[in-house]
């Protein structure tokens, strides 16, 4: 598995979250990605 792919993988497992999210500007979501869970991850980080 190549690098992107891994990045891709990570993120999906620790940053992509389904429900429903109320986001800063008052809209709804169905989705919400918090990249930082990816990043303060180890291998998130070297990736």
């Amino acid at each position: 598995m190549d690098e992107l792919q891994r990045l891709k993988k990570l993120l999906l497992e620790k940053s992509y979250r389904e429900g429903t999210f109320t986001l800063t500007s008052g809209k709804t979501s169905d989705f919400y990605i918090d990249g930082k869970q990816t990043t303060l991850d180890a291998e998130g980080g070297y990736l």
